[in-house]
């Protein structure tokens, strides 16, 4: 126990004024500890009770040092002129159960990239900045828990970013840049929940700030994502139960990415300046059941061809916008079901239309959808399409259609219409070789060469 204390000038071997390993406990209130060379406080994996008020960590290399399985609170104490940061966190492999909690004018700075293993939950409190040195990150296979409050959000960010947690470098006035650090990669069957954070600055090497891929489940809920350079959230195949709501996008590449095979609902997150999409579907061949389903304010992109497999099934839900980057087709050989309702129908379009889901590209306006654009829908042989109230505007490139149905598959099209297939080709509507199911109602053919062929 040590109250009302200075320690100064330690470091020499343990590189701290206070070093505490093993199981015993410490007591440090209303104490200074400085010029370290080193830490002012170092905390060993498997330190036990510990409690930290009141204290002044000052003009030391790290005000406090935390090894792996270690866990650490104090909103009291006060850092100051500690050259790389207030609290420092080794790199480390959790194993074990381990809580976070510092004062939001501070920050914890990651010097390596951390792990959270099966078993292990990591939690971290409200308010806490955590920030993170060049192209470190967090790899979670365990249990992740970072739930913030309205007034005390929990903030991930560049150890450069002095806009929270002070100066933690302590080299004055320094902001973020994209791709400064990692992602939170959730993996396997590892879990993850956060609740008012806010991301600011990943993207190098997975090119997003949050990643999930595996079985286990993650919760996204009133965060902001912002400044990274990719994707502000990236999902990929397998990932289990998903829950965004109450979410911001702002200034990423993409607010959001999806793999293949890869569900996705938000009906009340917003999205704004992220250059190349709100939401972006990742092209290839389906294999399995999936779900798309986004505010009729923003879109989805489709960036390169994707292939509904004779065993996979897409489901888009209605008031979904789902827009083509040039050239590009959706190619059914499985089901593809687009049902949308009168009050919100389901769009396929140009990706440079602003007249729905927005300003996808985000250039103010600047390009003009056009007939030929995208590849249009092509439901092949032994496939089944369903669309009410759909439209399907701007394609025709290549084939000359905006949906094409071929062979032994079924189409039903009601309430629904295709448009502006303006290139010389097939017809808005081509039926080519086809026995399979039909059913056409209500629907209409409008400004293109041909109407049905």
């Amino acid at each position: 126990t040590l109250t009302h204390c200075t320690v100064s000038y330690g470091g020499y071997w343990n590189r701290a004024c206070i070093y505490k390993t093993d199981t015993g406990s410490l007591s440090i209130s209303n104490s200074t500890l400085q010029h370290a060379d080193g830490a002012g406080l170092r905390l060993a994996e498997g330190s036990a009770s510990f409690s930290s008020m009141n204290n002044s960590y000052n003009d030391n290399i790290y005000g406090v040092r935390l090894s792996k399985n270690t866990s650490f609170s104090d909103t009291t104490s006060t850092f100051s002129n500690n050259s790389t940061a207030p609290v420092a966190i080794d790199g480390s492999a959790h194993s074990m159960d381990v809580s976070w909690e510092l004062s939001s004018d501070y920050a914890m700075v990651v010097l390596d990239s951390q792990t959270v293993e099966a078993g292990a939950t990591l939690t971290l409190q409200p308010g806490l900045v955590i920030k993170f040195v060049q192209y470190q990150g967090m790899t979670v296979d365990g249990t992740l828990v970072a739930e913030g409050t309205a007034d005390m959000p929990i903030h991930w960010t560049s150890h450069l970013d002095d806009t929270v947690g002070g100066d933690s470098n302590n080299d004055g006035a320094s902001s973020g840049t994209p791709g400064w650090w990692a992602s939170v990669h959730i993996r396997n069957e590892g879990d993850a929940s956060f609740n008012y954070c806010t991301f600011s600055y990943n993207g190098y090497w997975d090119t997003t700030a949050i990643y999930k891929l595996g079985t286990g489940d993650l919760s996204l809920r009133n965060t902001l994502i912002q400044r990274s350079s990719g994707a502000g959230l990236r999902l990929d195949e397998g990932s289990g139960m998903f829950l965004s709501e109450f979410n911001r996008f702002n200034e990423n590449v993409d607010g959001v990415r999806l793999g293949l095979n890869t569900s996705f609902r938000d009906l009340t997150s917003t999205f704004s300046q992220n250059t190349t999409s709100q939401v972006s579907a990742d092209g290839g061949s389906h294999t399995g059941e999936f779900m798309w389903e986004l505010s009729s304010h923003y879109s989805i992109l489709i960036p390169d061809t994707h292939t509904i497999g004779a065993a996979a099934k897409l489901t888009i839900k209605p008031g979904t916008t789902v827009k083509f980057a040039q050239y590009r087709s959706l190619v059914v050989n499985g089901e593809l079901e687009a049902e949308g309702t009168a009050g919100a129908p389901i769009t396929f379009t140009d990706y440079r239309d602003d007249t729905i889901g927005g300003d996808t590209n985000n250039d103010a306006g600047g390009t003009i959808p056009a007939g030929g654009w995208w590849g249009g829908i092509l439901i092949e042989d032994g496939a089944i399409g369903a669309f009410n109230h759909a439209n399907i505007i701007y394609g025709g490139y290549f084939y000359g259609v905006g949906v094409r149905k071929q062979g032994n598959s079924s189409l039903t099209f009601t309430n629904s219409s295709i448009s502006e297939i303006t290139t010389a080709g097939a017809g808005a509507l081509y039926l080519f070789n086809t026995s399979g199911p039909l059913e056409i109602n209500r629907s209409q053919f409008l400004n293109s060469v041909v109407g049905v062929n």
